[in-house]
């Protein structure tokens, strides 16, 4: 399913990324996310919730989730 990938200058391999996450506006919809639990319930998945702040920027957000070893963003 995943590629393994060969480390550079180790010729160690390195495991596949495996982190789920959730990106998550508090404000967005009057609030509707933080009122259903929306965040909470992902947690218990094992989802990693990152909650939008102001002044953040949702590119850079995503960027550093997949350097983070993302493979599954909503």
């Amino acid at each position: 399913m995943f590629e393994r990938r060969t480390l550079p200058n180790h010729g160690q391999l390195a495991a596949p990324p495996h982190r789920r996450v959730l990106f998550v506006n508090p404000r967005s919809g009057g609030g509707a996310a933080r009122r259903v639990g929306r965040a909470e319930r992902a947690r218990e998945l094992g989802v990693d919730v990152i909650e939008f702040a102001a002044g953040q920027r949702f590119d850079d957000m995503v960027a550093t989730a997949i350097d983070e070893g993302a493979i599954a963003l909503g």
